[in-house]
């Protein structure tokens, strides 16, 4: 496979993957903040979700990372968020969420980036469209 190609992700995935998306930009919407969030799916499609905010932001996203293996046993699928930053060519940085994404069987899995502004106030809070953030290592 050339290394511009990407996998097809699974109507599964891309589901699972746009939920979670959809749920951490209603948290940020609200004012909550996001901790590093982990939702993993089995075959059936049952999902669980572990949030991850006993300790500092960069300790957490470790720990959320190493439970895949464990909290996901009989998971096919994860979709794991947290908040970050994006920076523009300009090199500016604005408030982001990161998604990272796979599925057992690829070789690879993904990540996105949402842009977003206006935290806690729901009339003005805004969001871009999801930009692919590239590779990641697989997690299963």
């Amino acid at each position: 496979m050339a290394e511009s190609q990407v996998e097809p992700i699974s109507q599964e995935l891309d589901e699972l993957t746009c939920d979670v998306i959809g749920m951490a930009l209603d948290k940020l919407a609200m004012g909550d903040g996001i901790w590093p969030t982990l939702v993993v799916a089995n075959e059936k499609g049952e999902r669980e979700c572990f949030v991850f905010e006993d300790d500092g932001l960069d300790v957490c996203l470790i720990e959320a990372r190493a439970s895949v293996r464990k909290l996901g046993h009989d998971a096919v699928r994860y979709a794991l968020y947290y908040d970050g930053f994006f920076e523009d060519e300009d090199g500016l940085t604005d408030s982001a969420m990161v998604v990272e994404f796979g599925e057992r069987g690829m070789r690879c899995a993904y990540s996105a980036v949402v842009a977003y502004g206006n935290p806690g106030d729901p009339e003005h809070f805004w969001y871009d469209e999801p930009l692919p953030g590239g590779e990641e290592k697989l997690l299963f």
